[in-house]
Parts: C-alpha cells; sequence; structure tokens
C-alpha cells in the first residue's frame, strides 16, 4: 500500500515514517509543503494521502488537497494537533476520509488507515457501477437507434474503453474465405498506439489458440498474458505490448459473426465480475443489432430482387419479338449492377448442345467486351463447363486458378478473357438445357455469397426464353420459305 506523507516537521515525519513501514505500507513520498504535495501526488502512484492540515509556506493542507480532489479520487486523511473553526470546515467540504489528532497513537493511526481504504474501494467500487449501468444505458440506446453496426460499434467501444480505463478496444472480423482476422474497429486511449496492421492477418483457423476458444462460445479473460502457456499466443500478444486482455465471440449458432475485444498494455489488472457483465451485455446488443440489420438488409434485398424480376417478367410479356433483346439486355444491365460483376451475359445452346453462342453482353466502365469471341464455341472443347451444367450445377470459381486439371481448357479461356472470379448458372426450358447466363469478375477476385441462387434460376430461365424468341421466330420463318420453296 503506497502512502503519500505531507508533514512539514522532520522528527514527526521520521516517526511516521518508521510506524507505517513496520506495519507493512510503503511511504513512497514525502512532502514538506502544499505546493510539494500537489506535484507528487500527479507524479506518484499512492493509494492514500496522510496529510497536515498546518504547512509551511502559502498553501496549507486543506488547499493542497482541494487542488489534488480535483484531479484524482485519491483518500485523503488529515493529520490535525488543531485547528479553527474555519480551517475546519474547509477541511470537511473537502469530504476526507478521517482525522487523526496528534499527538499520533498507532491505535488511531491505523483503524484511521483501514477505515480509510475500506471506504474508497466501496466508493470506487459504487462510481464503477454506476459508471456501467449509465454505459450500459446508454449502449441500449445506441443499439436501439442505429442504422449500421458501424455506427454502433464506433461509439459503443470508446465508451467501454473510456469507461474501463482500458488501453484499446476494438471489433474483430472473420475473412472465412481466407481464414484471417481484420480488426475493422478499433479505439485507443490517449498514448496507446494502434495495432491495427499488426492484427490484420492474423490465423483465423481450427487450431490457433484464441479462435478455438472464441467457437466454444465463451468470453477469454486473461489477467496477466505473461502466464500463458501458448508460445505463439504469447508473442503475439507480447508484439501487442498487451499486459492483459478480454474477448467476447459474437456467435449466431455456429457461425462466428466477431470478436469484441479489450486490452491493458500499462500493466496486468484483475477483471471485475461488474466488468464482465456489463461487457457480456454490450456483446449481446451487438449481437441482436448485427442480426436485426442483416435481416433488414435481407428484407430490402429480397425486395429488390423480386422487384427487378417482376420489371423484367412484364417487360417480356409486352415486349414484340423486336424488342425482346432490349429487354434481355436492360434486365441484363441491371443484375451485373446488382451483383457488382463487370461482366454478365447470356449464351444459348445450338444443335442440341454441340455449340453456343453469347447473345447478349454488358460489361463495366472500361471491361473488354468478349461477345465477338464467344460464337459458335464447341462445347466438346470445354467438356468439364458443360457436363457441370448439364448435372444442373452451378459453375462457379471464386478463383479461376482453382479449377482441376481435367478443366484445363477452361481455365485458358477464362484467362483470354481476363475472368478471375466466374459464376454460371444453367437455364433447363421443359427439361432441356437451353442456355446459360454468367457474371465475371475481372478486376480483383471475388466471393459470389451474396448472388441469390434460387433468384438466378428464374431469372436464368427468363433470359433464355427472352433471348430464344425472337431467333425462333427468324428459325420458324426460314424453315417456312424453305417449305415453301
Amino acid at each position: 500500500m503506497n502512502i503519500l506523507l505531507v508533514e512539514d516537521e522532520v522528527i514527526p515525519a521520521m516517526d511516521l515514517k518508521k510506524r507505517l513501514s513496520d506495519y507493512g505500507y510503503t511511504v513512497s513520498g514525502h512532502a514538506v509543503t502544499g505546493e510539494q504535495a500537489v506535484s507528487l501526488a500527479e507524479s506518484l502512484d499512492v493509494d492514500l494521502i496522510l496529510m497536515d492540515i498546518k504547512l509551511k509556506g502559502d498553501m496549507d493542507g486543506v488547499e493542497a488537497a482541494r487542488i489534488i480532489r480535483e484531479k484524482a479520487e485519491v483518500p485523503i486523511i488529515f493529520l490535525t494537533a488543531y485547528s479553527d473553526k474555519n480551517t475546519l470546515q474547509r477541511s470537511m467540504s473537502i469530504a476526507p476520509h478521517g482525522y487523526v489528532l496528534k499527538p499520533v497513537n498507532d491505535r488511531d493511526l491505523f483503524a484511521t488507515l483501514e477505515s480509510a481504504l475500506v471506504r474508497n474501494r466501496l466508493e470506487k467500487d459504487l462510481r464503477r457501477r454506476i459508471s456501467l449501468e449509465n454505459v450500459f444505458a446508454r449502449v441500449a440506446s445506441l443499439a436501439a437507434a442505429a442504422d449500421s453496426l458501424d455506427e454502433f460499434l464506433a461509439e459503443s467501444l470508446e465508451v467501454f474503453g473510456e469507461t474501463l480505463s482500458v488501453s484499446r478496444s476494438y471489433f474483430l472480423a472473420v475473412d472465412r474465405k481466407k481464414k484471417e482476422i481484420i480488426n475493422s474497429h478499433e479505439w485507443c486511449a490517449p498514448g496507446i498506439p494502434s495495432v491495427m496492421d499488426i492484427v490484420n492477418g492474423q490465423p483465423a483457423r481450427e487450431g490457433a489458440y484464441f479462435y478455438d476458444r472464441m467457437f466454444l462460445g465463451e468470453y477469454l479473460a486473461l489477467s496477466d498474458t505473461e502466464l500463458l502457456e501458448d508460445p505463439e499466443a504469447r508473442d503475439t500478444l507480447r508484439r501487442q505490448d498487451i499486459k492483459a486482455l478480454l474477448l467476447f465471440p459474437i456467435l449466431s449458432g455456429k457461425e462466428l459473426l466477431g470478436i469484441i475485444g479489450f486490452d491493458e498494455c500499462r500493466s496486468p489488472r484483475d477483471w471485475q465480475p461488474d466488468e464482465l457483465r456489463a461487457l457480456e451485455t454490450m456483446v449481446h446488443l451487438a449481437k441482436g443489432l448485427f442480426l436485426r440489420i442483416r435481416s433488414e438488409a435481407g428484407i430490402r434485398r429480397q425486395l429488390v430482387l423480386n422487384n427487378m424480376l417482376s420489371d423484367f417478367t412484364g417487360k417480356l410479356i409486352d415486349a414484340l419479338p423486336n424488342q425482346m433483346d432490349r429487354v434481355v439486355q436492360e434486365a441484363l444491365e441491371a443484375a451485373g449492377n446488382y451483383f457488382h460483376a463487370e461482366r454478365a451475359y447470356v449464351s444459348c445452346f445450338l444443335e442440341e448442345g454441340r455449340f453456343y453462342n453469347n447473345t447478349h453482353e454488358w460489361c463495366a466502365e472500361g471491361i473488354e467486351p468478349q461477345k465477338d469471341f464467344l460464337q459458335h464455341v464447341d462445347t466438346h472443347t470445354l467438356s468439364y463447363f458443360y457436363n457441370r451444367l448439364m448435372k444442373n450445377e452451378i459453375f462457379v470459381f471464386e478463383d479461376v486458378d482453382d479449377l482441376p486439371d481435367n478443366a484445363r481448357a477452361e481455365k485458358e479461356s477464362f484467362k483470354r478473357q481476363s475472368i478471375r472470379s466466374i459464376i454460371i448458372y444453367p437455364a433447363f426450358i421443359r427439361g432441356v438445357l437451353r442456355g446459360f447466363i454468367g457474371f465475371d469478375s475481372v478486376r480483383k477476385k471475388r466471393s459470389w455469397r451474396s448472388v441469390d441462387r434460387s433468384w438466378l434460376t428464374l431469372f436464368s430461365r427468363l433470359c433464355i426464353l427472352g433471348a430464344l424468341s425472337p431467333r425462333d421466330e427468324e428459325r420458324l420463318l426460314i424453315d417456312g420459305g424453305k417449305n415453301d420453296s
């Protein structure tokens, strides 16, 4: 227990130091003036101040205590031999944790010290509980009003970080494809460096110490990270200068939505039960908000897709044969833009599937068209691709380099078109494969998880029907002309 002693008389000061030391206390500083007491209280980490009221100089103990109390909630005990009524009233306005009369006797001194320390712990606990309750109310209000998870996380991480006096608070997302951690939100206390660059790219795989524990659905509380037995995990925390750590998983079923974390970089610390309960509440609110926003986004997304499909269907019904191509082209452009593709296209099979033609193509700005190079393509040269479609399978590769060895021709074809990621959906009409629609990503590899597969089933059939209709009519006219002759 560290005590700052403020006593301007040499012999009483020496006597008090010895008594305190004998009882197991540490006098970490000794001031003889009010000004010196204020300075030492700022520079030293003390648990209690034992302050003589009467001090030499312009600042007495009461004034020094007032200034100290404005900056820190440290318990103060006044030493006094006598005081006039005015000085006593001034000292009471400071709300000291006790008085010890001179000459000092051990029983009064140590009873007052212990009483002051107990009272201070209780007051700190009460302040923390009140503060956490206020934070909970504020964070709950944020969760109710927030339109995005970003908005909620940015403010709530700062609020909790400041309330708990931690060094950092952050949200970690999980890149399931790369199996890596992404530090998407971070708050740092003044003087604490960001570790976003260090955290990004950390493994999110089975067997990784922190990742495995997050999937258990339980928070991880480390009071002293040096006690970690896992050397890889310990070294990771050392690089970030983390002395104590809290990690809370946000799970929905078996899906890890993210991780909320808190670091203490200054020293090890014990995480209090009420702090853990408050943080669990924050995680619960974040999960609820995450699921609500995702659900609302899914509903909005489905409405957009349904409207797109309804508009396409209506136009196809109303269109004359010579208007069909334009209707299909407009629908293809709308779908390409919505799914953030860079190329979208419709292809129809000819001669019972021996060949196919690219009938319609939309390209984003700056993307080279490929339609002219995809006419009368022999499906036998692309047997892997064609067989997948014949089995009514979606042909999807987030990285065309992952195509198997028996799809070498397909890989070469996609490379010539600068395709990096691709999804192709077959269209069966009355049980016969009549064509397909496709979406390409050219500038970067991408996932196609956002593409609604059931919606694509209907969209692909409509596209093929629209593409075939004028061509079937043209073929009928040609065949009719032959018969007439």
